[in-house]
């Protein structure tokens, strides 16, 4: 069963997107803290949160530090092998450009690592 948060991170730019995908989760705890948190914040709601979903950036790597799992938004401007999530469990969904990347796709893909499911095709 599910017990923790998810967070979701990222810029002010990403705020329609995180929006979509909060509202598609349709489960308790989601946090949506996209534009609103500062880096000395990040490790504690890290810390308290399931899944972290955002793009390839610091709270990505400072969740494997915290054993936060990750849904990693990458595209191809990153090496998400060299930029991806570190801690066990975790998955990137990788598109050409961020735009390319659907909300109903991540949050297919939230739910799946939630549900402890295989990841979905997309």
């Amino acid at each position: 069963s599910f017990d923790g948060e998810i967070v979701l991170v990222g810029s002010k730019s990403e705020a329609p997107m995180a929006e979509a995908i909060g509202k598609g989760l349709a489960v308790d705890r989601v946090q949506n803290r996209v534009g609103s948190t500062s880096l000395s914040e990040l490790f504690m709601i890290l810390a308290s949160s399931k899944l972290l979903i955002g793009a390839d950036s610091a709270p990505v790597q400072m969740a494997s530090l915290t054993q936060t799992t990750v849904l990693n938004l990458s595209c191809a401007a990153v090496n998400f092998w060299e930029t991806g999530p570190r801690t066990d469990g975790s998955r990137i969904l990788f598109a050409e450009t961020m735009s390319d990347i659907k909300p109903a796709d991540v949050v297919t893909e939230a739910l799946s690592l939630i549900q402890g499911q295989a990841p979905g095709p997309h």
